[in-house]
């Protein structure tokens, strides 16, 4: 008895060994990051003649959709076409103030274009990018399904093997004695 307690005490003390140290943490020796940049746009010569002129800028959706063989979901979504922007009319009355007005409002216009046509891009970055990890997600659940069915498979048989040894085994008991 006495032998079979020091065996267990034996056996719990190397079980109670004391935790190894923490690692030193990587976070305070990681630098802060840059605050982010301010809305400062670069306005390219296109964008602001199509501002001016009261065309919208071009939105590029070619590889928003989906090919025709993979089934579509019950909802869709649809991007609104930019609206073009207006151009203030002018008046021969008050000339020296449209002038004014239409220079300072289609500098702003300009830089309305340039922004609504940089948002646009980076949306259109962001819906392809969806588009991207929706694909390699669904791929990943199909392997994954396939890899479940064939674990299911595997696990079956192993039952039913199973049985039979159990079977087998408690025939041979009670042979045997």
């Amino acid at each position: 008895m006495r032998a079979q307690l020091d065996r267990i005490e034996s056996s719990l003390k190397e079980i109670e060994r004391p935790a190894p140290p923490r690692p030193t943490p990587i976070l305070p020796s990681i630098p802060r990051p840059s605050p982010p940049r301010s809305w400062t746009l670069d306005l390219p010569a296109s964008s602001s003649s199509a501002a001016v002129e009261g065309q919208p800028p071009a939105v590029h959706t070619d590889d928003l959709l989906l090919p025709a063989d993979t089934p579509s979901s019950s909802t869709s979504f649809v991007f609104p076409t930019p609206m073009p922007l207006l151009t203030p009319s002018t008046s021969t009355a008050a000339s020296t103030s449209v002038n004014i007005n239409t220079s300072v409002s289609s500098r702003r216009a300009a830089t309305s274009a340039a922004l609504h046509e940089e948002l646009s891009s980076q949306m259109n970055q962001m819906a392809s990018q969806l588009k991207r990890n929706a694909l390699h997600f669904s791929d990943s659940l199909a392997r994954d399904a396939a890899v479940v069915e064939e674990t299911q498979t595997k696990l079956e048989s192993n039952f039913d093997v199973m049985q039979k040894e159990r079977v087998r085994l408690r025939d041979h008991r009670g042979k045997s004695g």
